[in-house]
């Protein structure tokens, strides 16, 4: 009998295999009637007969004992604690090879290893391949016009990450909009995250976490951080194509501007009319839309150093009709 119950016979290849099926033959016991006489699952008797695992010294000499078949010849003997020793060492060896010095501290390590996946590991890197996670680069179209114009517009761009924040309920349909058209961009299904603060039940992110996809967009001209402080303007390669530059304004205005009634009377009659507003902190941004908007034979102006609107009935009803809206709440509110 073996010393210890976790010591385990190494036989030579096939050998385990064709003790398991002798076994089976004498006097037609099934792997059920053995499972039951040793005390353990029909499955282990199994991966025994298929080489899976070695058996346990334990186990073998039962077995040989209640048969009279003997054990397999030439077979050593596996000690277990010696065998997870060495398997330890070469799992440390190559652990601090990879990594270096590894804090031993348990709860310390999984609350560090915690801290970095929300705050980078889940962004850029596949860290399975230690690869870029995939995003497709597009060539340029009026989509990736439109999509650069809703990032200037209600969008961020961190340093791993997009992120355009929309209402919930008076966007829930452009929401999907600027989902699917990021999807048909990018080929990569962005992520919509609601929030659990009081103070952002409001709001929906629809993000796209890739690195290779901040780096992308900085070669289009749209720079990560805060578009005020470095007064972003809308990229040349758009600003100089016609149909590049409408859609570019078409994503401003879905996120950034609105659609609203003016009211007021004279001499006790109602008078009402639509006007479109835009409102932005850039003044280089707000200059390029005001010059956008007047090459297509419109006539905006300023209200303020922030707001660029269309005040003529004409002008609303040729931009609706040139520009358009993806944005179902501006279209519903032009209709009313």
């Amino acid at each position: 009998m073996s010393e210890s119950y976790t010591s385990r016979y190494q036989f030579v290849r096939g050998a385990q295999k064709k003790f398991i099926e002798q076994i089976l033959k004498y006097r037609g016991w099934t792997i059920a009637i053995i499972a039951k006489k040793l005390k353990v699952s029909e499955r282990t008797i199994r991966d025994w007969r298929r080489n899976k695992f070695r058996i346990t010294c334990t186990v073998g000499d039962q077995l040989s004992k209640l048969t009279r078949i003997p054990l397999p010849s030439p077979r050593k003997i596996i000690v277990w604690s010696e065998h997870t020793s060495k398997a330890g060492k070469i799992g440390g060896t190559s652990k601090l090879k990879k990594y270096g010095k590894v804090c031993g501290d348990e709860l310390f390590r999984k609350q560090q290893w915690s801290k970095w996946w929300v705050k980078e590991g889940h962004l850029g890197l596949n860290t399975l391949f230690g690869k870029e996670k995939y995003v497709y680069y597009p060539e340029k179209s009026t989509e990736l016009a439109e999509i650069c114009g809703i990032l200037l517009g209600d969008g961020s761009i961190t340093k791993n990450q997009i992120r355009i924040t929309l209402n919930r309920v008076t966007d829930a349909e452009y929401i999907l909009y600027v989902k699917n058209l990021l999807n048909r961009l990018f080929k990569v299904t962005p992520a919509i995250y609601q929030y659990r603060n009081k103070r952002k039940l409001m709001i929906r992110d629809v993000t796209i976490s890739r690195k290779g996809l901040i780096d992308y967009m900085s070669s289009l001209g749209l720079m990560a951080g805060n578009k005020v402080h470095h007064q972003v303007d809308i990229p040349r390669w758009i600003l100089d194509n016609n149909k590049y530059s409408i859609a570019c304004v078409r994503g401003l205005i879905d996120t950034d501007g609105c659609v609203f009634t003016h009211r007021y009377i004279v001499r006790g009659k109602i008078y009402k009319y639509k006007k479109i507003a835009f409102t932005n902190k850039s003044k280089p941004l707000l200059k390029s839309v005001y010059t956008i908007l007047k090459n297509i034979g419109l006539h905006p102006r300023f209200t303020t150093v922030f707001d660029v609107r269309l005040d003529r009935i004409q002008d609303v009803k040729k931009y609706m009709r040139i520009v358009g809206t993806h944005n179902n709440k501006h279209l519903k509110r032009y209709k009313i």
